[in-house]
């Protein structure tokens, strides 16, 4: 058997921006006799010892306390997962946003498209306008009173 700490789906909890909440989980794996397809009463009577030591082991678990050595090591381990958990929603926001600025320059770039010439080119020159002052040095002015 393991045990197996498994994160929900992450779709459903993307729009809150919270980490999932781990889900508890113990797994126990028999192996039956005949495949599950063929067998008798008296196999399945001989598998009654594995249910009832799986149920034990569910209490058993339920009641057991870690020394404060395993709190701290998953401890770190809990905020080690926080972290790598948000940097890639960080980085998933970061490909929606330039997924969006690609969208609006083409579209921008098909609008440009339907007008004509002239138009074409004042719209050309407003834009290197404006990208000459943003890429300009920066200027600042100072007020000096005389007298």
């Amino acid at each position: 058997f393991k045990n197996s700490w498994a994160l929900k789906a992450v779709v459903s909890t993307q729009s809150t921006g919270e980490r999932p909440k781990p889900v508890k989980r113990l797994i126990f794996n028999f192996v039956i006799p005949g495949h599950g397809k063929r067998t008798k009463s008296s196999i399945m009577e001989t598998t009654e010892p594995l249910l009832r030591m799986a149920l034990h082991m569910m209490t058993k678990v339920h009641k057991f306390k870690l020394s404060k050595e395993n709190k701290n090591k998953a401890e770190k381990h809990r905020i080690q997962v926080e972290e790598e958990y948000l940097k890639q929603t960080h980085a998933q926001r970061q490909e929606a946003a330039q997924a969006r600025r690609d969208e609006r320059k083409r579209m921008e770039k098909e609008k440009i498209q339907e007008l004509d010439p002239e138009a074409q080119r004042r719209y050309e020159e407003r834009e290197y306008k404006k990208s000459m002052r943003r890429s300009g040095p920066r200027v600042k002015q100072l007020k000096v009173k005389t007298g």
